[in-house]
């Protein structure tokens, strides 16, 4: 089924949006999809991608609709846009110590892995 939205990067015939690719951007998750798939909006570049490889995504650590997203473009390609990491972490103010220690533990790793994955994209 084709889609004729005009806000969405057509991948068949191209894009009516004339951006170059590259950088990285904060995008929201608009619908999670079968498998390691999101459809993302970016907000900044003003389109909406559909079936977008989400990195790091398990059946353990599925996203949700609203998610805040780091998305980047694969050599420049703006039709190969991946999400790198989800951004948007919440924490339970009325946690005990254990499981605020716990959260942060978690946050760390996930912190670790953004900044490799980044320095990997840098290399």
């Amino acid at each position: 089924m084709r889609n004729n939205r005009p806000d969405l990067v057509r991948r068949d015939n191209g894009s009516p949006h004339p951006f170059s690719g590259g950088g990285l951007y904060v995008g929201k998750v608009t619908f999670v999809g079968s498998g390691n798939t999101v459809n993302v909006r970016i907000p900044g570049l003003g389109i909406n991608m559909a079936k977008v490889v989400s990195l790091g995504m398990t059946a353990a650590q599925r996203m949700v609709a609203g998610d805040s997203v780091l998305c980047g473009f694969l050599d420049n390609d703006n039709q190969e846009l991946v999400v790198i990491g989800r951004m948007n972490i919440a924490i339970d103010v009325f946690a005990t110590k254990e499981e605020l220690a716990a959260q942060v533990a978690i946050l760390t790793t996930l912190i670790t892995n953004l900044t490799t994955r980044v320095d990997a994209l840098e290399a």
